[in-house]
């Protein structure tokens, strides 16, 4: 098994036809802290305070910090922040490495394939920078619309249990 590469979270910014994803700053916070405070999305990101302040806010973007294993990326369009996604080490799955995704979405951003076109984004980078990684994903029951989402961009369910209560795990070989 190998390991992922150890600049794969300084590298992961990448623009689609749509968005700019880049690491999220501390000028973000008021933004971030409207997003995510939001009882649509708190629920279905387990890490995530209720509710979310703007302390919360700056310890979320403060995690970006050098030597970190993980990376939240602001889901910018025409400048605005419109939503977050985040990738994480994962424990290795199949004796592969792994690295695990996230996302979400301001209220008035939904719909638009906003996730879609950013999941797909991140997803094509990671494969850039580290292609022998599974990507995987954890998702709730009842978050329908997120595992419709990973099901088009060609996740699959793993038939295990996530590591966080009330998941399933999807992979994207």
């Amino acid at each position: 098994m190998s390991a992922l590469p150890p600049d794969l979270w300084s590298s992961l910014a990448v623009e689609t036809p749509r968005l700019v994803l880049r690491p999220l700053v501390p000028a973000d916070a008021p933004a971030l802290r409207a997003i995510t405070d939001d009882p649509a999305v708190a629920p279905f990101v387990s890490f995530l305070a209720q509710p979310f302040g703007l302390d919360d806010a700056r310890a979320l973007i403060a995690r970006n910090g050098e030597g970190a294993t993980e990376r939240f990326l602001g889901i910018v369009r025409d400048d605005a922040l419109v939503g977050v996604i985040g990738a994480h080490a994962h424990a290795p799955v199949d004796d592969r490495p792994a690295v695990e995704i996230g996302y979400w979405l301001a209220a008035g951003a939904r719909g638009a394939g906003y996730a879609r076109e950013a999941a797909r984004g991140l997803v094509a980078r990671l494969r850039a920078l580290a292609p022998e990684a599974i990507v995987v994903a954890e998702v709730t029951l009842e978050n329908a619309a997120s595992r419709r989402l990973l099901g088009d961009i060609g996740f699959v369910p793993a038939g295990t249990p996530g590591k966080r209560p009330g998941r399933k795990m999807m992979l994207l070989l």
